[in-house]
Parts: structure tokens; sequence; C-alpha cells
């Protein structure tokens, strides 16, 4: 039920509620327990997770019938992720988030996105240094980064996934 007293969707992989006026009720069945993500399409930071469990309590892909509390940071801090002297460098496109959410690389790093959900992503900055295409579950994009500074993106379908690189000489 749309509680609110604006339009609103409810939008993921395989489903679609299509929207949804003030007061409005679009019922979701899903087959079989597991992680669902959505967003809101009239509002792309509007995000939220639905956990079905099956009868034994469990959500499928994990071995605990309660989720496990995740790590918050303290405010000001960052995970950051130091490749050194590799010449390459991943980030995990999952939860609807980059991760890591800030990395540390040397000028001629090479950094590889990967779409680790069922939701698609971009990887998109700004400036126009980073404008990947849509991608889709498992799509890679890659960028060389040849100067240093610092580059901030995100994810033009979902802008509240924000993340960084800086790139040191």
């Amino acid at each position: 039920v749309n509680l609110d007293d604006d339009a609103h969707t409810a939008t993921g992989l395989g489903f679609d509620t299509g929207i949804l006026r003030p007061g409005a009720l679009q019922p979701v069945t899903f087959a079989e327990s597991g992680s669902f993500p959505y967003s809101c399409q009239i509002h792309p930071m509007m995000v939220g997770r639905v956990e079905v469990r099956g009868t034994d309590g469990r959500v499928a892909g994990t071995d605990e019938a309660t989720p496990e509390a995740s790590p918050v940071a303290s405010p000001g801090a960052s995970p950051v992720a130091s490749p050194g002297a590799r010449e390459v460098a991943t980030v995990s496109i999952a939860d609807l988030a980059f991760d890591p959410p800030r990395l540390e690389i040397a000028a001629g790093t090479t950094v590889t996105w990967t779409n680790d959900e069922a939701i698609p992503h971009t990887v998109t900055s700004a400036d126009g240094t980073l404008d990947s295409d849509v991608l889709e579950r498992s799509d890679t994009v890659s960028h060389t980064f040849d100067t240093a500074g610092t580059f901030d993106y995100a994810c033009a379908i979902h802008p509240s996934m924000m993340a960084t690189v800086v790139v040191k000489d």
C-alpha cells in the first residue's frame, strides 16, 4: 500500500508494481525465497529489499536463519582499498552499493567494475570521465586512470549509489 501523498513504484528484477497512486495497493507474489532489492523509478533514491524466507526460516543462498548484522562505518570513516603497485583493481556492484566505496590506486591502474546483482546499474561521473552503458548482471566495464586526481562517480539509475576513485602519481 502506498501510504505517501506522492505516486511511487516498486521495481526489481522480475517485478514492477507500475505507478502506485496514494492509497493504491499492488500485491507482488514471490515464488521462492531470496533477497530481492527494489527501487522507486519515480524517486530513484528510494530503495529497499524484500527478504522472502522459506519454510525453514532461511533466505535462499544463505546459511543463516537470522540475518547477520551489517557493519556500520563511523561518520566520516570510509573503507579504503589500496591495491598498491598492482595495475588492476576491481569494484563490485552489489546491494545497491559500490564496494569498495573509496578506492585508492596508482596512476596507470585499470579499474574493472562488475555488476554482481540482478538490478541494472551504471558507472557515471559528472565530468564525463566515466560513462558506462547500463550494466546488467555479470556485465563489466573497465577504465584506466592515467591522471592523478579524485574521481567521484555514481549510478545514473540509483543516484544514491556513490563512490570515489583516488588516483595518486
